[in-house]
């Protein structure tokens, strides 16, 4: 990697198609950083910081702070997760540039495309027009070819949730996985309520149902419902992934922008792979350039195929990278390009800075293969 690379930062805010639910709270657009690093050779690398309300603790502004910082200082201060993700693959994009490295590069063919897990989420109306829209996006997504798909709850009590399940479960059919993420959405009484009345749904797991991650093993325990754990419940449970899991859950759900590096992903992923539980990457609803370089990730460090949360990308209304993210039969295949912003886009960027400096020294920690 040079030591003197030339930064530019943008922001874009796209809105959602429909609002987000997430969390308590109600979403209208994404906003989010896209860094582009550029060596003495021309080679680029692109890379998207965009924490999200409710799943980073850190902020856009102080994102865009920790950048000014690293980029006039040296060494870098602590970088956030989002930060330390939008840095390593901008780097590993720049790398590869440089090297002439295409994304596929390693990756047997079997390996260049990912299957996605379809994305159903609330949208607010009430039990008839609810279950209308539910049904009939069931239906697109089974048509699709999708095997998986998760259900976003814990908007409503847990009692008006099931009820969704059933409708969705009815929709797609025995065959389908069908997840759901509560997003940390109810209280114990509201978890049981739901547990109990989705026992005959088969449903494969069920996200973050907690508000006090501390009964997660009671919960599985009175209910028998199977249990993923999402790394955004891990500060209540120590602080990093607990050793062993609680007692039933099945699956770790890993978004890169909040694990953070590279680095760090991998080590998240060898101590899954030590206690035999299931890994699925998700998204926090990035833009183009994130979730390509994200799939890209899923497919060198999966062990196996497995239906992964970027179905995200279809509740964002324009588009940041080219090419684009495109879904067909149910998952992405890695392009033979790396991914770009074509400049000028006005109608999602803004430019916030550019400059150049001899910093990339201190940044090699974030650099690990991949």
């Amino acid at each position: 990697m040079p030591d003197v690379l030339h930064w530019t930062l943008y922001q874009y805010q796209i809105p959602f198609r429909t609002p987000l639910r997430l969390l308590g709270s109600e979403y209208a657009t994404r906003s989010g950083l896209l860094l582009r690093l550029e060596d003495a050779s021309g080679a680029c690398g692109w890379g998207e910081v965009a924490p999200l309300p409710g799943l980073h603790q850190e902020s856009l502004p102080s994102c865009h702070d920790q950048f000014l910082q690293l980029f006039s200082s040296a060494p870098p201060p602590e970088l956030a997760p989002s930060v330390e993700f939008g840095l390593s693959t901008a780097l590993q994009m720049l790398e590869a540039q440089a090297l002439g490295r295409l994304p596929t590069a390693d990756l047997p063919e079997q390996r260049r495309q990912v299957p996605l897990n379809g994305l159903l989420t609330d949208s607010g109306k009430p039990a008839p027009e609810e279950q209308r829209l539910l049904q009939q996006a069931c239906v697109r997504l089974r048509e699709d070819g999708f095997s998986a798909v998760k259900l976003k709850v814990g908007w409503r009590a847990g009692g008006e949730d099931a009820q969704r399940v059933r409708w969705v479960r009815e929709a797609l059919g025995a065959e389908v996985e069908l997840r759901v993420d509560a997003n940390r959405g109810w209280t114990w009484e509201e978890a049981v309520a739901f547990a109990t009345r989705v026992q005959a749904e088969n449903v494969a797991y069920c996200e973050e149902p907690l508000q006090d991650a501390s009964q997660l093993a009671a919960l599985a325990a009175a209910t028998g419902l199977p249990l993923a754990l999402d790394e955004t419940l891990w500060p209540s449970l120590g602080g990093r992934v607990p050793t062993p899991l609680p007692a039933g859950v099945v699956a770790l759900v890993i978004k890169p922008s909040v694990q953070g590096s590279w680095a760090k992903l991998q080590r998240l992923m060898a101590t899954a792979a030590a206690s035999g539980t299931r890994v699925v990457f998700s998204s926090a609803f990035e833009s183009g350039i994130g979730l390509h370089h994200q799939v890209r990730w899923a497919a060198q460090l999966l062990p196996e195929p497995v239906a992964c949360g970027f179905d995200t990308y279809r509740h964002l209304t324009a588009e940041t990278s080219t090419p684009g993210f495109a879904v067909h039969r149910a998952q992405v295949e890695l392009p033979d390009r790396w991914p770009e912003v074509r400049l000028p886009h006005p109608e999602v960027l803004t430019w916030l800075g550019e400059g150049s400096g001899g910093w990339a020294p201190a940044l090699r920690p974030l650099l690990q293969t991949g």
